[in-house]
């Protein structure tokens, strides 16, 4: 806690998510016991933990405990493991972390009066980003409030005359709508809007972090690895080496995460002598990712009668 706080970060302990116990559209079979008391009381621990050294908490077993309780044929995580969350699961995650953190679920908007006229142009600049929808998006959103949650950035015209009204940013067509819907709002997060597209690179870019977080995690991990069988974690041949010992020990007993360890090792052997090339793939990608999300997508944004109702 000292050494986190020392460096000027916020201490938060996260509790786990949940194995899938309840679920029945799995591959995998169900261990009764495994979420709860299993799980569950390690994020008792957690709790306990984050009261002891003050730490703000990020409780994620309760509310999606709770939340894969009530699915019916939804599989949450990957159905042949009930473990860990697919992809649209990642999402309902990202949705909880955001909510305990205090991040409000609207970031943009604009509130109109369009005083009895049938044309009214803005021009509209969202101090945020959208969260780009995605199929992955679109599903959990099935299960899921995600957009109530995160991806509110609602724009109400009001005093419209009656009619079907095109609306527009730059000029590029984003739907039409009743004068009803604009007064109820409009979700500007789910048009293809300036920001939408905007946001749309940076999640590309983004996996682009990922990917190179990935390839160093993965050295680190199998530098860990290795040491725990004796190796020189920074002795490069003695880390293949004793890796390699131990993909061929797991073949012959024929161990089911045998092939994963061999993956690893293959990918440790291709990536170790490119670390710094990867990590500064990395931080030019997040560079590259902080100027994409730190001026906001200007536009204008019109409203036009295109038919009586």
């Amino acid at each position: 806690a000292d050494l986190v706080r020392g460096a000027g970060q916020r201490l938060v302990i996260m509790t786990p998510t949940p194995f899938d116990q309840y679920g029945t559209n799995y591959l995998s079979a169900c261990d009764a016991g495994c979420n709860e008391p299993g799980l569950a009381a390690c994020a008792a621990i957690g709790r306990r933990l984050a009261a002891r050294v003050g730490a703000q908490v990020v409780d994620l077993h309760r509310p999606l405990t709770e939340f894969v309780r009530r699915q019916d044929g939804y599989c949450f995580c990957n159905p042949k493991d009930r473990v860990h969350p697919r992809a649209d699961g990642h999402l309902i995650v990202m949705a909880e972390v955001l909510k305990a953190m205090g991040e409000p679920a609207v970031f943009g908007g604009a509130d109109v009066d369009a005083r009895g006229e049938t044309r009214v142009e803005f021009e509209y600049a969202p101090g945020a980003l959208p969260f780009p929808v995605s199929e992955d998006y679109l599903a959990a959103d099935r299960v899921y409030p995600l957009t109530d949650a995160v991806n509110r950035e609602i724009l109400t015209v009001r005093n419209l005359p009656s009619g079907r009204y095109a609306l527009k940013a730059d000029g590029e067509g984003l739907g039409t709508f009743t004068d009803g819907e604009l007064l109820a709002g409009v979700n500007l997060a789910l048009l293809p809007t300036p920001g939408a597209k905007r946001a749309k690179e940076a999640w590309a870019v983004s996996r682009e972090v990922l990917a190179a977080q990935e390839r160093l995690r993965s050295i680190v991990f199998v530098e860990v690895t290795a040491a725990a069988f004796g190796a020189d974690p920074t002795d490069f041949a003695d880390v293949c080496e004793k890796v390699a010992g131990h993909v061929r020990r797991s073949t012959a007993e024929k161990r089911a995460y045998a092939p994963y360890y061999e993956a690893k090792l293959s990918a440790y052997r291709a990536d170790k002598p490119q670390t710094a090339s990867i990590r500064d793939a990395e931080n030019r990608a997040r560079e590259r990712l902080r100027k994409l999300g730190a001026d906001p997508v200007r536009c204008t944004l019109r409203v036009e009668r295109i038919a009586p109702r």
